[in-house]
């Protein structure tokens, strides 16, 4: 079983195991969103093929998670499908908000509901562990 990593700015994200990276996009950039300057956020779009799989997979690197980053993830997610990015069809959909702490119990729920991974930012970001804990066997 081979387990790949990547380094994203301040981010290293551990892919599932055999997982190819298909492709890789800044998502400040592919969205022209702006970033304050100095700002060093791991905003990124992932779409890897595992097995007969495919991932897509956008994270929202922020500080105290606010319930309009859960609204942001998901309009991203469109964006990046109307720019034939992601695979819009037959595709796994994963949102995740990577974040500093201050996450409350109404977020949470809230990212529950809308299928969005919340991960603090002092952990790397294993896809494989959030895929199992989905129940999602690659």
């Amino acid at each position: 079983m081979t387990v790949k990593k990547i380094k994203i700015k301040n981010t290293t994200i551990t892919l599932p195991p055999n997982a190819e990276l298909l492709k890789q996009t800044n998502l400040d950039e592919v969205l022209n969103q702006t970033l304050k300057k100095n700002e060093k956020k791991s905003d990124v779009a992932l779409v890897l093929k595992c097995g007969e799989y495919v991932l897509n997979i956008v994270i929202e690197d922020t500080g105290t998670p606010e319930l309009r980053d859960i609204r942001k993830l998901e309009e991203s997610y469109d964006r990046l499908i109307e720019k034939n990015f992601l695979q819009p069809a037959n595709a796994i959909k994963m949102l995740l908000l990577h974040h500093k702490g201050g996450v409350d119990s109404l977020l949470k729920s809230l990212a529950m509901r809308s299928k969005v991974e919340v991960v603090r930012c002092s952990k790397s970001i294993d896809l494989y562990t959030l895929l199992r804990k989905r129940e999602f066997c690659i």
